[in-house]
């Protein structure tokens, strides 16, 4: 079975126009497919609010994407799953009263780190605790050297069911990563997603892909060997990432689910 994707989007005018002073609300989404032909549809990240100080305009909005997912998608269609990126205001809790929405078990990462990348090695270093700075050297003293986009996709995999197996973790199919890497193709403004890897000699010690949207970039999945552990080859990897998008203009570093008290200390 399946997933198809679809991108949704509400209008003031109601008009079907897709500019920014039009947009009140916008998200991808997926239909997901249930037992028996039926399915659902999940809005990842979604719905994006243009606006959210216009709450009139934000509770239209859901409304319209309720509406929408019920005319276009029933009666296969049995519910529509949203995570919003939004504040968990009195509005929205108001708002989740009133169109009687259900808590679910989300999907998507709660809780995150963003580096600020308009900082220099200094700044950023500083960030860090003392024993991430250690290894970092470490890493780079032993020869462990950072590449991009330099293996095959089948390395990039091969390393990824290693680590799922070792660490006892799901893992998408293969078919999943490949589309990731190589939606690049198809992105006239350049490549937005990247794979880095650290090697050393012959070995892929560990791995990370990164998407790039406009000047913010994201650590989407990672995985590392049982080889050479000692060589602390990650804390470099992702060293030499933020060092990559710093000087890419990238503004900042989302760490897509990796939670820190201190921004920096967590690029193992």
């Amino acid at each position: 079975l399946s997933k198809e994707v679809f991108f949704l989007y509400v209008t003031k005018s109601g008009r079907d126009v897709f500019a920014a002073h039009e947009v009140v609300l916008s998200s991808l989404a997926v239909r997901a497919p249930l037992p028996g032909g039926y399915s659902y549809l999940y809005l990842p990240r979604g719905p994006v609010i243009n606006n959210k100080n216009m709450e009139q305009e934000t509770r239209d909005a859901f409304f319209a994407i309720i509406s929408c997912a019920k005319e276009y998608f029933s009666p296969k269609t049995l519910f529509v799953r949203m995570e919003p990126n939004i504040e968990n205001s009195p509005f929205v809790k108001h708002l989740t009263r009133e169109l009687a929405l259900i808590k679910s078990i989300s999907l998507q990462p709660q809780v995150t780190s963003i580096i600020d990348l308009t900082k220099d090695d200094a700044d950023l270093l500083a960030q860090c605790w003392q024993k991430t700075r250690y290894n970092i050297n470490l890493s780079d003293r032993k020869g462990v050297v950072i590449t991009k986009d330099d293996a095959s996709f089948e390395e990039f995999w091969t390393l990824m069911k290693q680590t799922a197996h070792r660490n006892e973790f799901h893992v998408h199919p293969k078919s999943y990563y490949e589309a990731l890497y190589c939606a690049r193709d198809d992105d006239s403004s350049g490549a937005p997603v990247h794979i880095y890897f650290a090697r050393h000699d012959s070995d892929i010690l560990a791995e990370a892909m990164v998407a790039v949207f406009k000047n913010r970039a994201y650590y989407l999945h990672g995985a590392s060997s049982d080889k050479k552990k000692n060589y602390m080859a990650s804390h470099l990897l992702q060293w030499r990432i933020i060092q990559d998008l710093r000087d890419s203009d990238v503004i900042s570093y989302d760490l897509w689910g990796k939670n820190s008290s201190r921004a920096a200390s967590d690029i193992e």
